[in-house]
């Protein structure tokens, strides 16, 4: 399952503002911290944390519950991150946020609309500081998903394993089985009606 949080917006904010994985960081992170309440310090090897999984600084968390942080900070995200998105990459950036957002079942669907419904809109001053304080504010943390029993099937084609570099599937994590795999739709979930007739006769 993909999930929405700061290790999946931080690539998304790298490629539509041609950033480093650094400052791309700094931009999620500093709007928040750079308030005179909030006593955190931004540096590389937190924003590699993040990418590595590990949570989000818990004064930049609960910061997110406080009105003036919040104020302060969608300001900023307003004056001086969405400036650096490149501006056609204005609407792909929300669109790949809404599809992660689709993808995640832990997202609320009231998240998805209200994102969705800035995103069609072109209101780019309310969609990225939700985006932003909503990827804060979730667990940053990896979902281990167990082997399904029905992947076995698929899985027993290719032997238990990938065909290229001949590793396992699946890794043992304590008592239970975790896929070192993703199963990849054939017929995509999306499709244009031109063509979708010939996918239907596949």
């Amino acid at each position: 399952m993909e999930q929405y949080c700061v290790s999946t917006l931080i690539p998304i904010l790298m490629d539509c503002c041609a950033e480093t994985q650094i400052n791309a960081g700094r931009m999620v992170l500093d709007p928040i911290a750079t308030h005179t309440s909030v006593n955190v310090n931004v540096d590389g090897k937190m924003i590699t944390n993040l990418m590595k999984h590990h949570p989000v600084h818990p004064e930049i968390r609960n910061a997110l519950a406080r009105k003036e942080v919040i104020d302060y900070a969608k300001d900023k995200i307003i004056k001086e991150v969405i400036p650096k998105i490149i501006p056609f990459m204005l609407d792909d950036t929300c669109q790949s946020i809404n599809n992660i957002l689709k993808k995640d079942t832990t997202v609320s669907e009231s998240v998805r609309k209200k994102l969705q419904a800035y995103a069609d809109d072109g209101n780019t001053n309310e969609f990225y500081p939700l985006a932003i304080f909503y990827a804060l504010a979730k667990k940053n943390e990896l979902l281990d998903e167990q082997v399904q029993e029905m992947d076995f099937v698929f899985l027993q084609d290719s032997a238990y394993r990938c065909p290229i570099e001949g590793n396992r599937f699946w890794k043992k994590k304590k008592s239970a089985f975790v896929p070192a795999y993703k199963i990849v739709r054939i017929y995509p979930e999306e499709l244009d009606d031109s063509i979708k007739s010939a996918f239907d006769a596949i």
